[in-house]
């Protein structure tokens, strides 16, 4: 049996080489998540391989700090591809506690539970028992570069890493990749010397699958779906909105979770003005952590599209890429290919970004 250390060089070897040409032409459609909570918006869109299939959406816990959480899964229904963002929650611990906490249970809308700061425990404690039962971890990859980003942008320690997974789906062999960051901070209560400890994800954990020996290529493509996601400022405003009041009502006592809905809605206006500038700093964010999966991943390019105000990410290996007025992209290496011939859409031919 290879050692961990040799099994995780074999495995950025093949990502470093996992970008070829490809022969079809592949084209990226638009999805749309609509959210029937809070003021019953479309919560956001990411592209996807046409043709696959979408399940899940927002689902809220209005009993938890985070408040709501993206469970999708999107899947090749011709093979085992499948891209899922993950249920997750915040957590906190309490050293010297003034009054008892029992582990697991829900304190100030957060998990009581013993911080974890290493992503690869975090996935053979918690992700794999909850979600991947049987599942054994066969790699695992530390991003320094994306840690350091989402360190600076929250002010605290942050780990990222890339765990790779492997088991069985209907008999057949598969690997996963599950990419957690975890961020971990703690202050002092100033009563009996105790410490409080607030840490999770700070982003939001998904996986990768495919068919076994065939996940380094299809990376790249899997990627892109994750990277492409953007929230629809009105509903991230609201969103933050809940948030900020589920902090008024821990505070208050205000236990009627209709009433939160009730009160975005009709202030919709004014928090969409109050968290406006909070959604665009994280768009940002975004837009610089999907350049750091792209440093680290490789497989990928970045492109200027006239219809996004930011630079998308499409998989690598195509010499051309099109961006549709619909928001849809084609790529192809097919030097005679041309989808303007024949189609009731606009394509603008993209250039890669600088």
């Amino acid at each position: 049996m290879p050692n961990f250390t040799q099994t995780t060089a074999c495995f950025l070897m093949t990502l470093a080489g996992a970008a070829a040409a490809h022969s079809e032409t592949l084209v990226m459609e638009k999805h749309t998540v609509h959210d029937t909570m809070a003021a019953n918006h479309d919560a956001l869109t990411f592209l996807k391989p046409q043709g696959w299939t979408v399940q899940g959406g927002v689902k809220w816990y209005l009993n938890s700090t985070h408040q709501a959480c993206l469970e999708v899964k999107v899947a090749n229904p011709k093979s085992l591809e499948q891209v899922e963002t993950l249920p997750w929650s915040y957590a906190t611990w309490i050293t010297n506690p003034v009054f008892p906490l029992q582990t697991g249970s829900n304190y100030m809308g957060n998990i009581v539970m013993q911080p974890i700061s290493d992503p690869r425990e975090v996935v053979r404690t918690l992700t794999i028992p909850a979600f991947r039962p049987g599942a054994r971890i066969v790699a695992s990859q530390e991003m320094p570069e994306i840690a350091k980003a989402l360190s600076a942008s929250m002010g605290c320690n942050v780990r990222s890493s890339r765990i790779r997974l492997e088991y069985n789906v209907n008999g057949q062999a598969v690997e996963e990749d599950i990419y957690v960051s975890i961020y971990v901070t703690s202050f002092n209560l100033g009563l009996n010397n105790a410490v409080s400890y607030l840490w999770g994800p700070a982003w939001t954990p998904f996986a990768l699958r495919a068919p076994k020996g065939e996940l380094d290529a299809l990376t790249p493509k899997l990627l892109t779906i994750v990277n492409s996601a953007q929230f629809n400022p009105q509903w991230y405003a609201e969103y933050s909105g809940v948030c900020k009041l589920f902090q008024l009502r821990m505070a208050n006592d205000i236990d009627n979770a209709r009433r939160l809905s009730e009160t975005i809605t009709r202030n919709s206006n004014e928090i969409f003005e109050m968290f406006s500038d909070s959604y665009w700093k994280r768009q940002a964010s975004q837009d610089r952590l999907a350049q750091n999966f792209s440093d680290t991943i490789r497989g990928v390019d970045r492109y200027t599209s006239p219809y996004e105000k930011y630079p998308i990410q499409l998989p690598s290996g195509y010499q051309n890429a099109w961006a549709g007025a619909n928001g849809t992209y084609v790529l192809s290496n097919d030097a005679g290919y041309d989808p303007n011939v024949g189609s009731t859409t606009s394509w603008t031919l993209m250039n890669m970004a600088r």
